[in-house]
């Protein structure tokens, strides 16, 4: 185990941004599960998915270069808003392990029971039944980085002890409890406001306001200009003062036939 931390930590931290990403979970049996050739297929699935179109300082396969890669998709997915740093209980981590009876009594068995103990909407899969024991920590333990990753809780630490996975299990399944399945949406800020068209300084203009277009209105089939729209518009107007209409009808009339009314003699 202590000769393949790094690989343990490298496979971890990748499960965990595949499960950010809603990828589904790679892995269906424990063996060569942290094989170099296989990070780094899963590194460019997630660069791809994150549109990454950078190349690393080094393009030789070594486990620098994909540490490289991977600090740079977690920072780009922290920066993007995408998950949400999973902030450490009040308690530490000694306390609870002080708790526990019999810490080298943790099985594979036990981390397994806690895992399926979390509510997710992340895919099940089947545990291997196949596989040495350090084979089977690091399947389980990157099952338990990608449903973390799948409630949008980017592990601020990665845990490679039994022990350890057994306890982040069940804070994970603690969580669920309180956040639900899908645990809290990350943070995404709110839109920038429009910004206001400058003014001139002038009162009263339209300089502005939408320019006012005189021309031809389509109404349905047929076509009328604006003044007969105008004209239209007050027609209700003119039937109000009919009567007015009506005296100056019957003024006029008058003083036409007295102009036309000859005299006699």
């Amino acid at each position: 185990m202590e000769k393949s931390h790094h690989e343990l930590y490298c496979a971890a931290a990748i499960a965990n941004m595949e499960g950010c990403r809603k990828l589904p979970f790679p892995l269906t049996e424990a063996k060569e599960t942290t094989r170099l050739p296989f990070l780094e297929d899963r590194v460019r699935t997630l660069e791809a998915a994150i549109q990454i179109t950078q190349p690393p300082p080094d393009t030789e396969q070594s486990w620098t270069g994909l540490a490289f890669r991977i600090w740079r998709l977690r920072g780009r997915m922290q920066s993007r808003g995408m998950a949400m740093m999973l902030v450490d209980h009040p308690w530490p981590a000694q306390d609870d392990k002080s708790m526990l009876p019999n810490l080298s009594g943790i099985s594979v068995q036990d981390i397994q029971k806690a895992i399926d103990s979390i509510r997710t909407f992340a895919p099940r899969t089947l545990w291997p039944k196949e596989g040495s024991v350090d084979e089977m920590l690091s399947f389980v333990l990157q099952k338990l980085c990608h449903i973390a990753g799948w409630r949008n809780n980017s592990l601020r630490t990665i845990p490679v002890t039994p022990v350890d996975m057994y306890i982040c299990a069940l804070k994970q399944s603690l969580l669920a409890e309180v956040s639900g399945p899908v645990g809290p949406m990350p943070f995404v800020p709110p839109p920038r406001p429009q910004p206001k068209k400058l003014s001139c300084g002038c009162c009263g203009c339209t300089c502005h306001k939408a320019p006012v277009h005189f021309g031809i209105l389509r109404h349905g089939h047929g076509e009328r200009s604006l003044s007969q729209g105008s004209k239209q518009k007050f027609s209700w107007l003119k039937k109000l003062l009919f009567w007015r209409k009506k005296e100056v009808d019957d003024i006029a009339s008058t003083c036409s036939s007295g102009s036309s009314t000859a005299i006699v003699d």
